[in-house]
């Protein structure tokens, strides 16, 4: 695995403590997704420019079972390439989720949380400012 693919993977939500509870909402890390990138390299090993950085996409996901008689709904933060839209997040989603599955997780379904993907460059921001927030 190449070391530039480690921030994608590490600011992706995971579970938490409470999933029989409800605690089904793992966002991640938003921040982190924003600042992982890739940079392009010549032959030198002199960095040109930076090939993709991260964007941050929010998925839901839901499974049950006929066989345990069981529903989850899960929203998930996930990290892709800012070159991916939230169509290709789902469908990675899908396909990673049905290859990497080792339990019967019985029918899952895989769909946007939010309408589109947030990049650096389109990420939207609070017109708050971080003093005004401090104040609150």
């Amino acid at each position: 695995m190449k070391g530039w693919a480690l921030p994608f993977i590490d600011s992706i939500g995971r579970p938490q403590a409470g999933l029989l509870n409800g605690a089904t909402t793992w966002l991640g890390s938003f921040d982190q997704c924003l600042a992982a990138g890739a940079n392009f390299t010549d032959e030198n090993g002199t960095v040109e420019s930076e090939q993709f950085s991260g964007a941050y996409c929010l998925l839901q996901l839901q499974s049950w079972s006929d066989k345990f008689k069981l529903k989850i709904l899960i929203t998930i933060g996930t990290c892709w390439p800012d070159s991916c839209s939230i169509r290709d997040a789902v469908n990675a989603t899908k396909n990673l989720a049905n290859f990497t599955s080792v339990v019967d997780v019985g029918r899952l379904d895989v769909r946007p949380a939010a309408p589109d993907c947030r990049s650096a460059a389109g990420a939207k921001t609070d017109s708050l400012e971080p003093g005004a927030i401090a104040m609150l």
